[in-house]
């Protein structure tokens, strides 16, 4: 949150929009997100509009959308490592979208590898460990039960209309 402000009071913009982010419940009644003129946020739960992710508008997604894979791929999240895993979040993602279509089963600590396999229609399982500095548990409790890859780029559109829409009514 502490950068968030920074952020907002270092860039100097007419309007702020939050597009797919994630905000802990603990933060979303901040009087810092009445700056924003518009949020959408891809916590299901939370007092914002849902909009996943916009990683979902990638044409990697059109190539890889009607893959079977086979076998299970282990992708961490760069700070919840997890055992046998061949790739991290931070990687190219043509590189995770690649390994993520030809398996069958993901295993992930990480938010957007989970969101990539269910946009790609796989088996997706959270890998918590006690260990993690925040479990996975509490951070990614607000995840849709069913979220797929034509919901969830219909609701980035619409949101998309909606950041048009505030920009031409500033141009009447």
């Amino acid at each position: 949150v502490k950068k968030l402000e920074i952020w907002l009071n270092k860039i100097q913009s007419k309007y702020c929009v939050a597009w797919g982010v994630h905000i802990d419940k603990k933060f979303e009644n901040l009087d810092l997100f009445n700056r924003f003129d518009l949020i959408g946020c891809r916590s299901k739960k939370s007092i914002y509009q849902y909009v996943p992710c916009a990683s979902c508008l990638h044409p990697i997604f059109e190539k890889y959308k009607n893959v079977t894979g086979s076998g299970e791929v282990r992708i961490s999240h760069f700070k919840r490592m997890i055992p046998k895993s061949v790739s991290i979040n931070l990687n190219p993602i043509e590189k995770n979208v690649h390994l993520i279509a030809n398996s069958k089963k993901v295993i992930t600590t990480s938010y957007h590898i989970w969101y990539w396999a269910k946009l790609l229609n796989k088996d997706v399982e959270i890998y918590d460990d006690e260990n993690f500095d925040k479990p996975l548990t509490e951070k990614m409790y607000t995840l849709p039960k069913e979220i797929n890859y034509s919901t969830a780029k219909k609701l980035n559109i619409s949101f998309a209309k909606q950041v048009l829409k505030l920009l031409k009514n500033d141009s009447i």
